[in-house]
C-alpha cells in the first residue's frame, strides 16, 4: 500500500513538472519557426554555363570543301559586223547593257531595218572605227564569278582536275585575279558544267568538293572554335562542357584541317562535348 502511494505521488509530480516545462518547450519551438521564417536565403550559386546547345565531338570521314557566293556572267562575247558606209547614221532601237536576241530588231539604217544576228547582252557599240560593230556578251557558255579568300584559292589550286559542285557538277578553276580586294579577297571565275543554272543568276552558299576526304578523323562544327590573337598570332580554342552545358573548362587546340561545316581539331576525343555559342560572343568585338 505504501508502495502504491509513493508510486502515485511520484506519477503526480512527474505530471506537474511536464505541465511545467510543456509551454517552455513550446515557446522554444515557436521562436524556432520564427528565426527560420525570417533568416536570409541562401545565397544563390553561380554557374558558368554553354551559351549554345552543347555539342558532341565525333570521329567520322570528312570531305574537303569550300564554301561560294556568287553571279553567273557570260564566258564568252562575239561581234556583229556593221558593214555599212555611214554606220554613224544608225537609229539605234537598243543600247549598252541591254540584252538582244538573234533576229530582233536593233534599229535602222537609213530606211532599212537591222537585225540581230547574236543573243546577248550589248557591251559596246562602235561605228566610228574602220571596222565598225557590236560587241555582245553571250548567255552561252556562262561562269560563276565570286570572290573567294586567299586559303580557299589555294584549296582549289591544289585539286584542278577533281573539282565538283554539291550536285555533282565538274568545276573547273578558269580565272584568278592578281589584283586582290581592300579585304584580302580575290575575283575567281569557275566554269560549271550544268545546264542548270542562267545567266545573271546569284547562288549562295554552294559547296565546291575538291576530291580529297579525311578518314576517321575527329571533328567539331565550326561554330565550337573561336580563335584569339595572342602575341600577334592567331589561337584557336574551345569551351568544354558537360552533356547538360555545364562549363568545365577553356581549351587552346590546333585546326588541323577543315571543310565548310566541320574542322578537325587536336586535343579535343570523341565524345567530349563542347559550347557551340561562345564563339559569336568572344569574336564579336576582334578588330
Amino acid at each position: 500500500m505504501r508502495f502504491l502511494k509513493k508510486l502515485v505521488g511520484a506519477i503526480f509530480w512527474l505530471l506537474i513538472l511536464a505541465l511545467l516545462i510543456a509551454p517552455i518547450g513550446l515557446i522554444h519551438m515557436i521562436a524556432q519557426e520564427e528565426m527560420a521564417e525570417y533568416a536570409p536565403p541562401d545565397p544563390p550559386q553561380i554557374v558558368d554555363v554553354s551559351l549554345g546547345k552543347p555539342v558532341e565531338a565525333e570521329t567520322r570521314d570528312i570531305a574537303q570543301n569550300i564554301m561560294v557566293t556568287g553571279t553567273f556572267v557570260s564566258g564568252s562575247y562575239a561581234y556583229m559586223e556593221l558593214d555599212y558606209k555611214k554606220p554613224g547614221e544608225i537609229r539605234w532601237l537598243k543600247t549598252v547593257g541591254e540584252e538582244i536576241q538573234e533576229g530582233e530588231l536593233l534599229g535602222y539604217y537609213m530606211d532599212d531595218p537591222i537585225y540581230s544576228g547574236l543573243t546577248g547582252i550589248i557591251e559596246e557599240i562602235n561605228v566610228y572605227s574602220a571596222d565598225p560593230y557590236l560587241r555582245v556578251s553571250l548567255f552561252s557558255p556562262i561562269i560563276l564569278e565570286c570572290n573567294l579568300d586567299k586559303s580557299d584559292i589555294r584549296t582549289l589550286e591544289k585539286a584542278p582536275d577533281s573539282l565538283i559542285t554539291e550536285y555533282d557538277e565538274p568545276v573547273h578553276l578558269a580565272y584568278i585575279a592578281q589584283r586582290k580586294n581592300p579585304d584580302g579577297s580575290a575575283l575567281v571565275r569557275l566554269s560549271i558544267d550544268s545546264d542548270y543554272y542562267r545567266y545573271g543568276e546569284v547562288v549562295e552558299d554552294l559547296l565546291i568538293y575538291t576530291g580529297v576526304v579525311y578518314e576517321d578523323v575527329v571533328v567539331l562544327p565550326e561554330s565550337c572554335v573561336y580563335s584569339k590573337t595572342e602575341n600577334g598570332e592567331e589561337q584557336f580554342y574551345v569551351r568544354r562542357v558537360t552533356a547538360d552545358g555545364i562549363f568545365m573548362e577553356e581549351m587552346r587546340v590546333s585546326v588541323l584541317f577543315e571543310n565548310a561545316t566541320y574542322l578537325c581539331v587536336s586535343g579535343v576525343k570523341d565524345g567530349q562535348f563542347f559550347d557551340s555559342g561562345y564563339k559569336a560572343v568572344a569574336e564579336e568585338n576582334r578588330p
